[in-house]
């Protein structure tokens, strides 16, 4: 009886050991009750701002949006549902990013339309303000989007050809 219940402690001891090392990721998940298309923003050191979507969140399903080491203190994130009645972006007032985004699948070099701090999207693209993350000093973090934050947009984009 002893030696079973040294072998649990082992195992519970081994368990909690291994189990304390946590992935450096960045993780986009969707809780909203519905599939959402997801684009992401960020700041790549060679190639400047980059956009780029669409990758589709099943409901209670997460994407990992950075695999490993996260360089940057802020990341951005937008999202729409399959019909664009709802979207997750920053108001005027958040705090966001610009980035472009088209209605196909994309990955866009922001600063290729940068002209004296000023983003003018290309032909088929549209300027959105993506949400704010900072991550501050986290090296793993989980943003998650949320049916009570989505807004109704005034003037939605036609819905990517993607989706």
């Amino acid at each position: 009886m002893w030696r079973r219940i040294l072998a649990g402690v082992a195992l519970l001891a081994g368990l909690c050991l291994t189990g304390g090392v946590a992935n450096a990721d960045f993780r986009s998940c969707n809780v909203t009750g519905e599939t959402i298309w997801m684009a992401f923003g960020y700041w790549d050191e060679d190639r400047g701002w980059i956009s780029e979507g669409w990758m589709p969140l099943d409901d209670r399903y997460c994407y990992v949006n950075v695999v490993g080491e996260l360089d940057n203190r802020y990341y951005y994130v937008y999202a729409e549902d399959e019909a664009i009645e709802k979207v997750w972006e920053a108001s005027d007032d958040e705090d966001g990013g610009l980035f472009c985004i088209m209605d196909d699948d994309f990955e866009i070099e922001v600063d290729d339309y940068t002209e004296n701090d000023i983003v003018e999207c290309g032909e088929d693209m549209f300027l959105i303000r993506f949400i704010e993350i900072d991550v501050n000093d986290e090296q793993d973090r989980t943003f998650y989007f949320t049916a009570e934050d989505a807004k109704i947009p005034e003037d939605a984009p036609p819905p990517p050809k993607g989706k």
